[in-house]
């Protein structure tokens, strides 16, 4: 159970190539929801596993949390070690609150219905 939800707690998303980037919501300056302050987003770019993730079967957990969704490039988010414990503390929040079925579902409905949206976007603009 903890692997399918940590699995589909990752946001289905469009490629992240330029995910260190920041823009405005009206007057606000948003940065990002993963990160509590930008202290990791210049961090995000890392696009190798450390040394140490092979040693730990890192990579292999990686490998299975990610596997099917190799168009949002999510790898790099996982090579990126949390400094903050703020940003610690919120992303095991967010966790405990997937543990919620309702929400758990909502999230995973939420998902498929991006994906699909995503195929069509993709599929529309082949389209003349």
């Amino acid at each position: 159970m903890a692997s399918q939800l940590a699995r589909s707690a990752i946001p289905t998303c469009e490629s992240h190539s330029d995910s260190a980037q920041s823009f405005s919501i009206g007057s606000a300056l948003f940065h990002s929801i993963l990160f509590t302050s930008n202290e990791n987003i210049s961090e995000k770019n890392d696009r190798e596993a450390p040394d140490y993730f092979g040693d730990l079967n890192f990579d292999q957990v990686v490998e299975a949390i990610t596997a099917g969704r190799d168009e949002c490039d999510l790898k790099p988010f996982f090579y990126c070690p949390l400094k903050n414990l703020e940003d610690i503390y919120d992303r095991q929040d967010a966790f405990r609150d997937l543990e919620a079925s309702s929400l758990f579902e909502a999230i995973q409905s939420f998902a498929d219905e991006m994906r699909k949206m995503r195929s069509c976007t993709a599929q529309s603009a082949k389209y003349y």
